[in-house]
């Protein structure tokens, strides 16, 4: 049995070097290693390149923003400069969140359950729109699809501005179910 397990290794380890010569003879032969380094080199670049192409659609994508930006608020452009300055105002059982801009939120002073009122649409000129506590409006945004409201939809706002000293949100109200007037 020894005998047998003596040929046998050897013969086996005779067998295992002749594969590693001939391995590597075809790998030299057809420029494995050299191949095997260059995919390596290959990766490297690649994932290099898609570091950049991420950082390029990132900054294409805050260049579309801000085109949309400017064509939505192409005649209100002074309102690009305040974009998601936020302005609170609590209310009774509510605070308010206008972000100019952005979007409007209801939370709970109690419980802090937060509902979104609105996500800017668009800007009305405000010249038609009466006077609120005396004083015209210079423009209305308009807020849509906010939260489901029961069987009315989607809440809405409107945001009567008027020029002050001070930027401030000075009320906000819900004449009608789901329907809010803010005035800023």
């Amino acid at each position: 049995f020894e005998a047998i397990l003596s040929k046998t290794g050897s013969t086996h380890c005779a067998l295992k070097d002749t594969l590693l010569r001939t391995v590597d003879e075809l790998e030299t032969h057809f420029g494995l290693p050299g191949l095997h380094t260059e995919a390596t080199e290959l990766r490297a670049r690649k994932r290099e390149l898609n570091v950049k192409l991420s950082d390029v659609e990132g900054k294409l994508r805050a260049a579309r923003s801000a085109s949309d930006d400017m064509e939505k608020c192409k005649d209100h452009l002074e309102y690009l400069a305040m974009k998601d300055q936020c302005f609170e105002k609590e209310d009774g059982a509510f605070t308010y969140s206008l972000c100019i801009l952005g979007s409007i939120k209801q939370k709970e002073v109690v419980g802090h359950r937060e509902v979104t009122l609105g996500t800017f649409d668009s800007f009305l000129s405000g010249y038609d729109a009466p006077a609120v506590d005396g004083v015209v409006p210079s423009v209305i945004m308009k807020f849509g699809n906010g939260q489901h409201c029961h069987a009315f939809g989607a809440r809405t706002a409107t945001v009567t501005v008027a020029c002050a000293a001070k930027n401030a949100l000075i009320s906000a109200t819900e004449p009608s179910t789901c329907a809010y007037k803010l005035h800023f």
